[in-house]
């Protein structure tokens, strides 16, 4: 960091723009990553537009270097959960940022401390936004486009969010298949 980085919340229309074009400058020189269509993206924090919004809140975050957008996190709640049993449940996702691990904790703390002034205790992710939409983080098959539902990710993510004292709850797996696959009849 060569100024002093600051993580704030989505307030503007300013911040809302950073927090939707990071990734384009993450991934400028990466062959393999398939940027998303921007209306999509915009449609997908919209609370307006997204159904997922009926039922859950969610605070998008930028990380700032000076006035450089260098990472980006969403912390959100899934009032469904509480039908679940889980209503102590918060997610995170969306992240993006530099390979810098003061990037990567001042988001995830930024995510937590909102999560918990809500009441939520146990924190999952990354979900973008929800569990029917992409989610996992990347940890290897970076040379490859992005899988169907699948997030994309930079080799050092998993290093910076271990480090920030996170750790594996489930493995999720991506399977290539040729269009010329014929299935057996059990399938």
């Amino acid at each position: 960091m060569k100024q002093k980085l600051s993580v704030k919340p989505i307030r503007s229309a300013r911040d809302r723009k950073a927090f939707l074009e990071l990734p384009w400058s993450i991934y400028r020189d990466d062959p393999a990553w398939v940027p998303p269509l921007r209306f999509d993206r915009a449609q997908q924090i919209s609370e307006r537009s997204n159904p997922f919004f009926r039922h859950a809140r969610w605070q998008g975050f930028v990380a700032w270097d000076g006035d450089t957008p260098v990472g980006r996190i969403s912390a959100q709640i899934d009032d469904l959960n509480k039908d679940l049993g889980r209503p102590t449940l918060g997610y995170f996702g969306m992240l993006e940022a530099i390979d810098d691990a003061a990037v990567f904790a001042a988001l995830l703390q930024a995510a937590e401390t909102w999560l918990r002034e809500r009441g939520m205790t146990t924190l999952l992710g990354p979900f973008n936004l929800g569990i029917n939409q992409e989610l996992g983080l990347l940890v290897e098959g970076f040379e490859t486009p992005p899988y169907f539902m699948m997030t994309h990710g930079r080799p050092y993510y998993a290093a910076h969010v271990a480090a920030a004292g996170y750790t594996v709850a489930k493995e999720l797996h991506a399977y290539e298949v040729s269009p010329a696959f014929v299935h057996p009849p059990l399938m």
